[in-house]
């Protein structure tokens, strides 16, 4: 009978292993799935404090984690998570996820035939890095210009524009509205001056631009270095730059465009110097240059010689340079050549062009523009959408 029952004994041990070993494995893969869920959800890992405990484990980490980042897994903000294993979540005895791999690991380990088992078994794998910044989306402009950002919300501008990627810098990036602002949403002038109401989306600066003297109000250089008209026309008058300083008022678009978790300024849209930064890094082969005199800017294409008032024919595939078939056309905050009651714009049919302040041409419009904070990163979710990661 003790011989039976030493037997029997053995076995039950040796199952016993086998099954713990077994457990650590399906909480291993019921964590994996869980936190890609939880992870493409909200863009950071479901984790507590940093792991404190024993390191053994490293022996069989994955080569490509970081060292200094393992997390204790927060197992109470993933839905519908059941563990095999009764872990105590404290000690060694907790499952730990690296940051940098999201390998995750059981630090306490299973022992089996002299061997110790702390992750699932199988190669290596390394996490595709999916956060960009402003170096990222500077240097793949066709990639990435023209996604929308998801979840960049405003104070309280218009809530039915969504927000794509319009340019990026060495210092930022750069959103535009999808669409026209309606007359609700947009800003007054600095003297309460409202916008002249043509219709819901027609907007022109007849009488807001009497709120601004000209060049002189502009001088925040984080916005003037897209405008470097003013370098020599630093005291420039006129309703066409009287206008653009309505655009470029930064305290008041801010107010209703800059969210400040994310941004650093608004505006009532993108000068033509920034407008043809943009373009020029989608359309390498053929693209906008500009020139400047006492009373405004004038423009050219790239192969041409001679500037002008106005160019046709710019390219535009999916309405982030202008919005075609509506009869519109975009102001640019830049005055214009033309003459000085003028500024700067862009048709529905790729016309980069001058438009009268009180508009009488074209059916005007306003497509605010905003500056992204230095640091923002963003995560690619889709071919077209991109979101904010949480600071």
């Amino acid at each position: 009978m003790l011989i039976i029952t030493g037997a029997v004994v053995t076995i039950s041990i040796s199952n016993l292993k086998t099954k713990n070993l077994t457990n650590m494995y399906a909480d291993l893969k019921s964590l994996n799935d869980k936190i890609a869920v939880y992870y493409n959800s909200y863009g950071e890992l479901p984790v507590k404090e940093k792991f404190t405990g024993s390191y053994d484990f490293v022996i069989d980490a994955n080569p490509n984690d970081d060292a200094d980042l393992y997390y204790v897994i927060d197992a109470s903000k993933l839905n519908n998570l059941i563990l095999a294993k009764n872990i105590s979540w404290s000690g060694d005895d907790v499952y730990i996820i690296n940051e940098k791999t999201h390998m995750i690991y059981y630090p306490k380990g299973v022992s089996l035939d002299g061997e110790m088992y702390y992750r699932l078994p199988g190669e290596y794998s390394k996490i595709e890095d999916t956060t960009l910044d402003k170096s990222d989306i500077a240097e793949n402009a066709d990639d990435f210009y023209g996604d929308y950002v998801i979840n960049y919300t405003t104070p309280s501008g218009d809530p039915n524009v969504r927000w794509r990627i319009f340019h990026a810098d060495e210092e930022n990036i750069y959103l535009i509205a999808d669409d026209y602002i309606h007359f609700d949403y947009a800003p007054t002038g600095k003297k309460g001056t409202t916008l002249y109401k043509i219709s819901d989306y027609i907007l022109s600066f007849d009488n807001v631009y009497k709120d601004y003297t000209g060049a002189s109000d502009m001088t925040d250089t984080r916005i003037t270095k897209w405008l470097s008209y003013l370098k020599d026309n630093s005291t420039a008058i006129g309703e066409g730059i009287q206008s653009v300083a309505f655009m470029l008022d930064e305290a008041r678009w801010s107010e209703k465009y800059k969210n400040p978790e994310y941004a650093e300024y608004a505006i009532g849209g993108p000068t033509l110097e920034l407008w043809c930064a943009s373009y020029k890094k989608t359309h390498t082969d053929k693209y906008v240059e500009f020139t400047y005199n006492a009373t405004g800017y004038q423009v050219k294409w790239d192969s041409t010689e001679s500037f002008s008032t106005s160019v046709s024919g710019a390219d535009d595939s999916d309405n982030l340079y202008y919005i075609k078939n509506t009869n519109g056309y975009m102001w640019l905050a830049s005055p214009s050549a033309y003459n000085p009651i003028t500024l700067m714009g862009i048709n529905y049919s790729g016309d980069v062009d001058y438009e009268y302040y009180f508009c009488n041409r074209f059916s005007t419009g306003f497509r605010p523009i905003v500056c992204l904070k230095s640091g923002i990163q963003l995560e690619k979710i889709s071919d077209t959408e991109l979101k904010i990661i949480e600071q």
